[in-house]
């Protein structure tokens, strides 16, 4: 075999790995391109969890803000009871001290009740006899 003839077939084993090479790049080229449409299909479903991701963090951002609020209100409740309790207290404690002294003074009055009525029938008594010696 001559030169000619070795380089000739070195030539076609050549041809036939770049044949073959350029077939595994298409394989590739395809792979590549399938890759390609699953990053963009990837891409728009991150670009929809971000949407949602950023309407989920303004709802929170309004929850917590109403959350805020809540506490405060329940704190100026809580100062305006124990405010309105104290003033019950206080009111019902100046009842209290009033009504206190009465049962002392009704038992009082029920033992001058009795003398009195106890006079009164004497003098009934008194009255009809001088009416009876008229």
């Amino acid at each position: 075999m001559s030169n000619e003839d070795k380089i000739l077939a070195l030539l076609e084993k050549q041809g036939a790995m770049l044949e073959k090479q350029g077939a595994v790049l298409e394989e590739h080229s395809a792979i590549l391109e399938k890759q390609g449409a699953v990053l963009e299909e990837h891409s728009a479903i991150l670009e929809k969890q971000g949407a949602m991701l950023e309407e989920h963090s303004t709802l929170l951002g309004k929850l917590v803000t109403d959350v805020a609020e809540t506490k405060q209100r329940i704190i100026l409740m809580e100062n305006d009871n124990n405010r309105n309790f104290g003033a019950l207290h206080d009111g019902h404690k100046l009842v209290y001290d009033k009504l206190e002294p009465i049962p002392v003074a009704v038992e009082t009055l029920q033992e001058d009740v009795s003398v009195v009525k106890a006079v009164v029938t004497n003098h009934s008594k008194d009255i009809n006899v001088l009416k009876a010696a008229t």
